[in-house]
Protein backbone atom coordinates (compact mmCIF):
# COMPACT_ATOMS: atom_id res chain seq x y z
CA UNK A 1 0.00 0.00 0.00
CA UNK A 2 1.11 3.60 -0.97
CA UNK A 3 0.27 6.85 0.86
CA UNK A 4 1.10 9.76 -0.71
CA UNK A 5 2.05 12.63 1.24
CA UNK A 6 0.21 15.90 1.31
CA UNK A 7 3.05 17.88 -0.16
CA UNK A 8 3.69 15.07 -3.53
CA UNK A 9 -0.82 15.70 -3.98
CA UNK A 10 -0.19 19.68 -3.61
CA UNK A 11 3.05 19.24 -6.17
CA UNK A 12 0.87 17.02 -9.18
CA UNK A 13 -2.09 19.69 -8.18
CA UNK A 14 0.21 22.40 -9.47
CA UNK A 15 1.64 20.64 -12.34
CA UNK A 16 -2.26 19.69 -13.49
CA UNK A 17 -3.08 23.50 -12.90
CA UNK A 18 -0.25 24.44 -14.81
CA UNK A 19 -0.99 22.01 -17.66
CA UNK A 20 -4.87 22.96 -18.23
CA UNK A 21 -3.43 26.90 -17.72
CA UNK A 22 -1.01 26.20 -20.93
CA UNK A 23 -3.84 24.34 -22.89
CA UNK A 24 -6.13 27.50 -22.44
CA UNK A 25 -3.61 29.66 -23.44
CA UNK A 26 -2.28 27.71 -26.56
CA UNK A 27 -6.07 27.33 -27.48
CA UNK A 28 -6.82 31.35 -26.93
CA UNK A 29 -3.65 32.15 -29.01
CA UNK A 30 -4.60 29.95 -31.65
CA UNK A 31 -8.52 30.96 -31.98
CA UNK A 32 -6.82 34.84 -31.95
CA UNK A 33 -4.56 34.21 -34.75
CA UNK A 34 -5.18 37.08 -37.43
CA UNK A 35 -5.32 34.21 -40.22
CA UNK A 36 -5.88 30.50 -41.05
CA UNK A 37 -4.11 27.89 -38.26
CA UNK A 38 -4.48 24.36 -39.33
CA UNK A 39 -3.00 21.08 -39.01
CA UNK A 40 -3.31 18.38 -41.82
CA UNK A 41 -1.56 15.21 -42.23
CA UNK A 42 -0.54 13.68 -45.32
CA UNK A 43 -3.56 13.06 -46.99
CA UNK A 44 -4.82 16.27 -46.63
CA UNK A 45 -7.22 15.74 -43.55
CA UNK A 46 -7.59 18.17 -41.42
CA UNK A 47 -6.59 17.63 -38.03
CA UNK A 48 -7.24 21.63 -36.22
CA UNK A 49 -8.40 24.15 -37.38
CA UNK A 50 -8.93 27.76 -36.08
CA UNK A 51 -11.74 30.39 -36.46
CA UNK A 52 -10.12 32.39 -39.44
CA UNK A 53 -10.98 34.68 -42.40
CA UNK A 54 -12.18 32.12 -44.70
CA UNK A 55 -15.76 31.53 -42.31
CA UNK A 56 -15.65 27.86 -42.46
CA UNK A 57 -16.65 26.19 -39.28
CA UNK A 58 -13.92 23.43 -38.08
CA UNK A 59 -16.11 20.81 -38.77
CA UNK A 60 -16.64 21.03 -42.17
CA UNK A 61 -12.79 21.06 -42.52
CA UNK A 62 -12.70 17.74 -40.87
CA UNK A 63 -15.04 16.17 -43.54
CA UNK A 64 -13.62 18.06 -46.42
CA UNK A 65 -9.97 18.34 -45.97
CA UNK A 66 -7.64 21.13 -46.82
CA UNK A 67 -7.60 21.40 -50.35
CA UNK A 68 -11.53 22.54 -50.62
CA UNK A 69 -10.10 25.41 -49.15
CA UNK A 70 -8.12 25.93 -52.17
CA UNK A 71 -8.69 28.01 -55.58
CA UNK A 72 -8.06 25.50 -58.95
CA UNK A 73 -5.25 27.70 -60.08
CA UNK A 74 -3.74 27.50 -56.93
CA UNK A 75 -4.52 23.66 -56.57
CA UNK A 76 -1.02 22.43 -57.79
CA UNK A 77 1.23 24.41 -55.89
CA UNK A 78 -0.46 24.23 -53.10
CA UNK A 79 -0.10 20.50 -53.23
CA UNK A 80 3.76 20.76 -53.74
CA UNK A 81 4.57 22.73 -51.04
CA UNK A 82 2.58 20.45 -48.68
CA UNK A 83 5.04 17.67 -50.17
CA UNK A 84 7.69 20.06 -49.67
CA UNK A 85 6.82 20.75 -45.71
CA UNK A 86 6.54 17.04 -45.35
CA UNK A 87 9.55 15.50 -47.38
CA UNK A 88 11.95 18.74 -46.49
CA UNK A 89 10.31 20.33 -43.40
CA UNK A 90 9.00 23.66 -44.66
CA UNK A 91 7.50 24.86 -47.80
CA UNK A 92 6.11 28.27 -48.38
CA UNK A 93 4.26 29.98 -51.48
CA UNK A 94 1.27 32.45 -51.72
CA UNK A 95 -2.21 31.02 -53.13
CA UNK A 96 -5.97 31.68 -53.93
CA UNK A 97 -7.54 30.29 -51.10
CA UNK A 98 -11.53 30.35 -50.98
CA UNK A 99 -13.98 31.69 -48.35
CA UNK A 100 -17.18 29.94 -47.46
CA UNK A 101 -18.80 32.41 -49.07
CA UNK A 102 -17.09 31.94 -52.42
CA UNK A 103 -14.46 34.87 -52.21
CA UNK A 104 -10.90 34.27 -53.73
CA UNK A 105 -8.57 35.09 -51.46
CA UNK A 106 -4.93 35.86 -51.98
CA UNK A 107 -2.90 34.34 -48.83
CA UNK A 108 0.70 33.66 -48.36
CA UNK A 109 0.76 30.13 -47.07
CA UNK A 110 3.81 28.50 -44.89
CA UNK A 111 3.79 25.45 -43.97
CA UNK A 112 6.34 23.36 -41.00
CA UNK A 113 6.18 19.39 -40.52
CA UNK A 114 5.35 18.22 -37.22
CA UNK A 115 4.42 15.40 -34.87
CA UNK A 116 1.10 16.21 -33.90
CA UNK A 117 -1.35 13.48 -31.21
CA UNK A 118 1.97 10.56 -32.71
CA UNK A 119 1.39 11.54 -36.34
CA UNK A 120 3.08 13.06 -38.94
CA UNK A 121 1.71 16.09 -39.96
CA UNK A 122 2.19 20.00 -41.25
CA UNK A 123 1.04 23.05 -39.28
CA UNK A 124 0.07 25.66 -42.12
CA UNK A 125 -0.70 29.49 -41.11
CA UNK A 126 -2.47 31.31 -44.27
CA UNK A 127 -1.98 35.56 -43.50
CA UNK A 128 -4.38 37.05 -46.08
CA UNK A 129 -2.31 39.56 -48.23
CA UNK A 130 -5.31 40.90 -50.72
CA UNK A 131 -5.19 44.23 -48.85
CA UNK A 132 -1.89 44.49 -50.58
CA UNK A 133 -2.99 43.51 -54.00
CA UNK A 134 -5.95 46.17 -53.17
CA UNK A 135 -3.47 49.18 -52.61
CA UNK A 136 -1.56 48.44 -55.23
CA UNK A 137 -4.50 48.38 -57.97
CA UNK A 138 -6.31 51.56 -56.41
CA UNK A 139 -2.40 53.18 -56.64
CA UNK A 140 -2.24 51.80 -60.34
CA UNK A 141 -5.69 53.33 -60.96
CA UNK A 142 -5.06 57.11 -60.26
CA UNK A 143 -8.13 59.23 -61.91
CA UNK A 144 -7.73 61.91 -64.65
CA UNK A 145 -10.70 63.90 -65.07
CA UNK A 146 -10.92 66.73 -66.97
CA UNK A 147 -13.83 69.72 -67.23
CA UNK A 148 -16.46 69.97 -70.11
CA UNK A 149 -14.18 72.56 -71.46
CA UNK A 150 -11.31 69.91 -71.49
CA UNK A 151 -9.41 73.73 -70.14
CA UNK A 152 -8.46 72.06 -67.17
CA UNK A 153 -6.66 68.63 -65.52
CA UNK A 154 -7.15 67.03 -62.42
CA UNK A 155 -5.19 64.00 -60.82
CA UNK A 156 -6.53 62.05 -57.95
CA UNK A 157 -4.27 59.54 -56.58
CA UNK A 158 -3.73 58.25 -53.31
CA UNK A 159 -0.37 57.64 -51.52
CA UNK A 160 0.87 53.62 -51.01
CA UNK A 161 3.60 52.40 -49.90
CA UNK A 162 3.99 49.01 -50.32
CA UNK A 163 6.72 46.89 -48.93
CA UNK A 164 6.25 43.97 -51.67
CA UNK A 165 4.59 43.08 -54.54
CA UNK A 166 2.63 40.30 -53.87
CA UNK A 167 1.76 37.57 -56.87
CA UNK A 168 -0.86 35.34 -56.01
CA UNK A 169 0.56 31.55 -57.58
Amino acid sequence: MFLLSAAFLRREQRLIEKLVATEDLSEKLIETLPGVFCIFDAEGNVRRWNRNFLGYPAAERFETGIFTTVAQESLEIARQVMKDAFENGFGETEAWLLGKNGAKVCCYLTGVRIIFENAPGVLEIAIAISKGLRAQEDAKSQAVTTDAGGTSLRVRARSYHLLRIWQCG
